[in-house]
């Protein structure tokens, strides 16, 4: 079965969305505010995920999955991916702030769901491990206590890939914050997935990239790959299968 990845749906429905009429859905929060792009972009996003997932396929969603404050705030957005095919998993982004203790979101979330926090799992021959991450050194801002957050992060991105060497497989991590600064150098996440081998990096969290910004794709022997929604148009994107 395949493995696809897409992040920052950033969904806020108000009501249970009827699916046979996705452009009467109600939205607290419309994204085309900030881009005409994103005009009912959860359309877009269901057509394109259901003429590729399968039911027996895998999404990874790097963070921003919803923009409710409260776990129950997001029942129409989880009830909206959980009629879309596949298995999902998630990590926390920035903007989750309704992401509470793993055994509250756990026995909230239908069981086709499944949480990544500095934690690994093995999926179709890989294995995913997953944290949220944060600014790294040298980006614009980054200051004391941006420091702090940066190095706790890095002890939980090492606690899921401890975990993950264990499993033998592959490696690939997934955060919602690029690994990198703006000038895409090595950071100590970079450094310390070079130390375990990892094979690929999947992160989100970036939006409107302009096409004369340059993404790292492949360096210090990972392969990177952006997730935001609006980057790969909508659809999730076609990672690898067994």
């Amino acid at each position: 079965m395949a493995v696809y990845g897409i992040s920052d749906l950033h969904f806020s429905f108000m009501e249970q969305v009827n699916i046979s009429d996705l452009t009467a859905a109600k939205v607290a929060k419309p994204m085309d505010i900030f881009h005409s792009r994103w005009q009912q972009h959860y359309k877009q996003i269901w057509e394109n995920w259901q003429s590729m997932v399968k039911p027996g396929d895998t999404v990874l969603l790097a963070g921003d999955t919803s923009w409710g404050m409260k776990l129950e705030d997001t029942q129409w957005d989880f009830d909206f991916l959980h009629h879309l095919p596949g298995q999902k998993v998630l990590i926390r982004g920035n903007h989750d702030y309704w992401w509470q203790s793993l055994q509250k979101i756990n026995a909230f979330l239908p069981e086709d769901f499944s949480l990544l926090q500095n934690s690994c799992l093995a999926i179709e021959g890989k294995t995913v491990c997953g944290t949220r991450g944060w600014i790294t050194p040298g980006s614009k801002g980054f200051g004391e206590e941006d420091e702090k957050i940066f190095q706790r992060e890095l002890l939980r991105l090492e606690m899921a890939l401890t975990q993950g060497k264990k499993t033998g497989l592959p490696l690939v991590v997934m955060l919602h914050y690029p690994p990198c600064n703006e000038k895409n150098e090595c950071s100590a996440f970079i450094e310390l997935m070079a130390d375990y081998g990892v094979e690929r990096c999947l992160y989100g969290h970036l939006h409107e990239v302009k096409a004369e910004k340059e993404l790292l794709t492949k360096a210090w022997g990972i392969q990177f790959s952006l997730l935001s929604c609006d980057y790969i148009d909508f659809a999730p994107i076609f990672l690898w299968e067994e």
